[in-house]
This record gives C-alpha cells, structure tokens and sequence, in this order.
C-alpha cells in the first residue's frame, strides 16, 4: 500500500490532477482500504507542490518557451468591475442641428488646438456618434448636417457592462474614449483607456499577494 500512494502521490504532485492520480491507483487494486490513503497522500502531495512549485510538468515546457499557461482557473477580473463601478467623465456634447459654420468658428476661436479633440453628437439628448475635430474643419460644404457625417451604428455601450466589453471594444474600434449611455440611449459620459488601467491597477494594488511578494512602483496609481 506504501508504494501504491507513493506512486500516486508523485504523479498527484508533478502533474497537479489529484483526482485523476486517486482514480488510476484505485483502479489498480479496486481495495476499498486504499481509498483514505490514497486521499491524504494526493491531497498533501498536491498541496505541497502548489506551494513549492511554479509550474506542473504539463505546463513547464510551455513556460520555458516563453508561453503563458494558467495553472487554475481564475476569473476575469475586469469582466467583475462594472462601468458604474467606476465612474466616467462628463463630456460637452454637440446638437446634430447645429449650423457647420458656426461650430467651425467656434472651434477655430478655440483655445484647445488639439486636432483629435473629440465631439460628442446627440440629438435630444440621445446619443448618435461622435466626430474629430479635423472631420470638421476641413469640411468646404458649411450646410451640411452634421448627422451625415456620423455612421449609422454608433459604438457605445450602457453603463451596465464590464470593462472587459469596454476593453474589447475600444481594441477593436481602435478608440481611446468610449461614450456611455443610460438604457434609453442618452448620452452620460465616456471612460478611457486609462480610467481601466487606474481601475485594474487598484485591484491589483490590494492584493497581497502581489504587494508583498512583487516590488512594483504603484505611485502612478496615486496620480488619479
């Protein structure tokens, strides 16, 4: 019995599957009397190999050529923080009626000369898109409704969803500011790519596990 939970121990160990180790030394002799043996040497010997060991033999070749492998299933921690969790910054918004030519004035009058300033277009205060401000400057046709311009699907989302569907949308869209809407479609604000980054950074800020095993410089965090 010794040599039995001996073996699979070893394999509960290095390949980190208790259960799979208990299952094939039971089936090796079907004797009831090696089922509790059989449970404390695999959980001990598994346990011990999660506190000692980084990787099992079944991820340690991948980790030595630089590919990630996760040893336990854990959750997204974005997919947990919800947009209203954090909060998003208010915006000033733009009419769709407004004239061409007096939006391109006021924007040339501007003090803010930053050509991927961004505009948020509404109509009744409900969200339709939004526009660079070097869409419009160049724009000869001062009549032309700003409506025309925008696409007919306005990316956004409600405040409902996770910074992980805020993430992977501003990735696919190749935006850095994404507008949020209430249920009804009213424009509320925008999240940036940096109100997650601050988001995901406190997180992993509180952990500590990281705060008392990684020397990492989280001041920036403080910057906020």
């Amino acid at each position: 019995m010794a040599a039995l939970v001996g073996m699979a121990s070893v394999f509960a160990a290095s390949a980190r599957s208790p259960l799979a180790s208990i299952a094939l030394a039971f089936e090796t002799t079907l004797q009831p009397l090696t089922l509790i043996p059989l449970l404390g040497g695999c959980s001990i010997a598994y346990l011990m190999s999660c506190l000692l060991m980084k990787e099992s033999i079944m991820t340690q070749d991948l980790s030595r050529k630089g590919i990630y492998a996760p040893s336990e299933y854990e959750m997204d921690i974005l997919t947990s923080i919800g947009i209203f969790d954090i909060g998003y910054s208010s915006a000033p918004t733009v009419d769709a009626s407004y004239p061409i030519h007096k939006l391109k004035t006021k924007m040339e009058r501007s003090e803010n000369k930053d050509k991927d300033l961004l505009l948020f277009i509404t109509e009744n205060g409900r969200y339709l898109g939004q526009l660079k401000k070097e869409d419009i400057l160049p724009l000869e046709d001062d009549f032309i409704n700003l409506r025309d311009l925008l696409t007919k699907d306005p990316t956004c989302l409600t405040e409902n969803h996770s910074l992980r569907d805020a993430l992977d949308l501003m990735t696919i869209h190749g935006l850095n500011k994404l507008p949020i809407v209430n249920q009804e479609g009213i424009f509320q604000g925008y999240i940036t790519i940096k109100d997650i980054m601050l988001a995901y950074g406190q997180i992993i800020y509180n952990r500590e596990d990281v705060s008392r095993n990684l020397n990492v410089d989280f001041s920036w965090l403080k910057k906020k």
